[in-house]
């Protein structure tokens, strides 16, 4: 799949051996020389990448009240989740995501950020930014998904993104305070990074 990643991301070695591979981890390891000529074992992980959306309509940020089984109560999130084998690219897989839990369909699609938020695993968090609502439909939730689609202001989204309270939205603070207003996120430039084929 082509992805456009941060210039200092950090990706697993094509000369690294897979060692196992679960349900979402991949763990890999290679053989590195050292400065002093000798040579280590190096380790990384691999995972699906998490795709996330802020979709705006009607001067509102679209949240989900999410509930997973085994959690404690619901949580709020971007409408987004795990790029699949089957995603032809990164935006048809925010696309689908967006569709299954909120049953809506958007016009303009724009990738805003790029994170990658550990050294140690190769996993990439893309945001993209949806407007102008083309239509809705009913949610296509699957049977571990408990989700209520509502909205909310963005200065609330970004208080919440950068208190302790939602522990989902943590590793989006840093992204979602770049921007001080939602007309800034509204006008936010294409993401600009390095390509890669994975």
């Amino acid at each position: 799949m082509h992805k456009i990643v941060p210039e200092a991301a950090i990706l697993v070695p094509d000369t690294a051996r897979l060692v196992h591979k679960g349900q979402i981890f991949e763990f890999y390891e290679w053989d590195q020389e050292l400065f002093d000529g000798s040579v280590a074992v190096f380790e990384m992980l691999k995972r699906s990448d998490t795709l996330q959306v802020m979709a705006v309509h009607d001067g509102k940020v679209i949240v989900l009240e999410d509930e997973q089984p085994g959690q404690e109560g619901p949580h709020i999130t971007l409408p987004g989740g795990r790029s699949e084998p089957t995603d032809s690219s990164w935006l048809e897989g925010a696309k689908r995501e967006l569709l299954e839990e909120t049953g809506m369909r958007f016009k303009q699609w724009r990738l805003i950020s790029v994170q990658q938020p550990t050294p140690k695993i190769e996993w990439f968090t893309p945001l993209y930014l949806a407007t102008e609502l083309e239509s809705e439909a009913e949610q296509q939730l699957d049977a571990g998904e408990r989700i209520t689609v509502t909205s909310m202001s963005f200065a609330d989204l970004r208080k919440l993104a950068q208190s302790a309270r939602e522990p989902r939205l943590s590793y989006l603070a840093g992204v979602i305070g770049r921007f001080e207003s939602l007309d800034e996120v509204l006008h936010a430039p294409e993401f600009n990074g390095k390509e890669i084929n994975r």
